[in-house]
């Protein structure tokens, strides 16, 4: 194997073994937080999935798949900043965002699923010039959604002082440098950003003093 196709296995296993994590959490503490976090990471495994497929030739020359990856990209911040939207306690800005992200979630959808495109895999890699109204519209979502994590895990770790939400603004704000590294046409250099940004959000959502009792940082 190459590797783009070693590096796909293991970026799968990272983000469907946290969602496995964060699922698990949630069935133990039963707090919301946990199930919208779970479920974001679920999507970001599913894109992770559909990398193995490109990386070793399956439905690289179907569009509909690649649509469908382009959508989940963008989509699955959604879950995740929902998740920390539970952690403040005003209901009124978690309904705001679920309706804008309800409506931006439409958007990017008749965007995405309407737009002609190229086959854009190449050498196993997403690698062809995503159309602009598919940038536009993912931007409107992960950029509000990465503002809102950030946001949310800075004012954690003022008012509770635990360096791990370092690792979580840390980790999304590579994954956002990881978008502006594609967009500018450097399609390979996201896979590196992509582990790096993993291991962050591991270090970040997962409290490894508690490892062999499988459960997760306590809010």
């Amino acid at each position: 194997m190459n590797i783009i196709e070693i590096s796909t296995i293991v970026f799968f296993i990272l983000s469907s073994a946290l969602a496995v994590s964060l699922t698990n959490a949630y069935m133990k503490k039963n707090e919301k937080s946990y199930i919208y976090w779970s479920l974001g990471f679920w999507f970001f495994a599913l894109s992770d999935l559909l990398e193995v497929f490109f990386a070793f030739g399956i439905g690289n020359t179907s569009l509909i798949i690649v649509q469908v990856y382009l959508f989940i990209i963008a989509f699955m911040v959604i879950p995740i900043a929902i998740g920390s939207l539970e952690l403040v306690k005003s209901a009124l800005a978690r309904r705001l965002y679920v309706v804008y992200s309800i409506v931006t979630t439409l958007i990017l959808g008749y965007y995405t699923f309407s737009a002609s495109m190229n086959n854009m895999i190449s050498d196993g890699m997403v690698a062809g010039m995503i159309p602009m109204t598919v940038i536009i519209s993912s931007s409107l979502i992960t950029i509000p959604a990465t503002l809102v994590i950030i946001a949310i895990a800075g004012m954690s770790l003022v008012r509770s002082r635990k360096p791990k939400m370092l690792w979580i603004i840390a980790g999304m704000l590579t994954f956002a440098f990881g978008g502006t590294l594609y967009i500018a046409s450097f399609p390979a250099a996201i896979y590196y950003v992509e582990f790096f940004g993993l291991v962050m959000l591991w270090l970040g959502f997962f409290d490894f003093r508690v490892l062999r009792k499988t459960t997760l940082v306590k809010k």
